[in-house]
């Protein structure tokens, strides 16, 4: 989108920007972010489910092996019983740690779909204590049970959500089975 923006000297009755994206990091350094001020508006909440979503399918087929059996399906072989058993099981996702790299909207729809199947979440912030428009403030999440049943306190399961500021990073890394970046 970046290299869509005109030269707000040359647009001089541009008014509105509106993103196709979620994010506007790409605009750090055009002028229209950096010297005039021009609202910049965002899709920011129109995809957080969608993508929180997909982001479960994948952590979900990981756990369950998918990649291994689309690959001998490819392969149109199958394994003995005991083969199966020792590689198909399904690993449980309950209790696993996902990290959050980028806890904004999108990060932090993950992070509830996430413990909403018991997992633990670590979500990673520029600022740990400053909640996203239309949410509980993120401070308030931290080390936070999400509750037996659905609704204000968050969805049904047992994982915790901690909230960390950049420092939080290589510790979230280390205690992670799963990593989503934002």
């Amino acid at each position: 989108t970046s290299t869509a923006l005109p030269d707000p000297a040359v647009a001089g009755r541009l008014a509105w920007v509106q993103l196709d994206t979620a994010g506007v990091d790409h605009l750090a350094a055009h002028p229209i972010w950096t010297g005039t001020s021009i609202p910049v508006t965002t899709i920011g909440g129109v995809s957080a489910r969608w993508t929180a979503e997909y982001v479960l399918m994948m952590i979900l087929a990981a756990s369950h092996r998918l990649p291994r059996m689309l690959e001998l399906q490819r392969g149109r072989t199958w394994p003995d019983f005991a083969d199966r058993w020792a590689n198909f099981v399904p690993a449980p996702v309950e209790g696993t740690t996902c990290a959050v790299i980028g806890f904004g909207r999108i990060g932090q729809a993950v992070g509830s779909l996430c413990a909403a199947l018991g997992m633990n979440i670590i979500g990673i912030r520029r600022r740990a204590a400053v909640p996203v428009a239309g949410s509980a403030p993120a401070a308030a999440w931290s080390g936070r049970p999400w509750g037996a049943a659905a609704g204000p306190d968050g969805p049904a399961g047992g994982g915790r959500i901690t909230v960390r500021g950049p420092e939080g990073l290589r510790d979230a890394l280390a205690a992670a089975d799963y990593v989503v970046v934002v």
